[in-house]
């Protein structure tokens, strides 16, 4: 099977992330780091993202997530369900 991504690819997705001035969780923080790693970081990424995909497998910790409701609309109706978005939060952050 050949690779799916290659490190230019995953290095510019890293490049066009938005990067967070001033991150309100750690995953914001984490987001920061991936974006301003050693290059070096951008080949690994892309080795453990390849490896993933070959076997069908995706490490335990990144399964582990909580999902925030957020408000969309203040002045909407705060009992409809469709008047919020789920904001996925690593667990491996706390």
């Amino acid at each position: 099977m050949s690779d799916l991504f290659d490190v230019e690819t995953v290095s510019q997705c890293l490049s066009q992330m938005k990067k967070k001035v001033k991150p309100q969780v750690l995953m914001a923080l984490n987001l920061n780091i991936l974006c301003i790693a050693h290059p070096l970081l951008t080949v690994q990424l892309c080795v453990l993202l390849n490896v993933m995909l070959q076997y069908g497998i995706v490490p335990d910790i990144f399964c582990e997530w909580i999902i925030i409701p957020i408000l969309k609309d203040n002045n909407g109706d705060h009992s409809d369900i469709n008047n919020y978005r789920g904001i996925s939060l690593s667990l491996y952050n706390y």
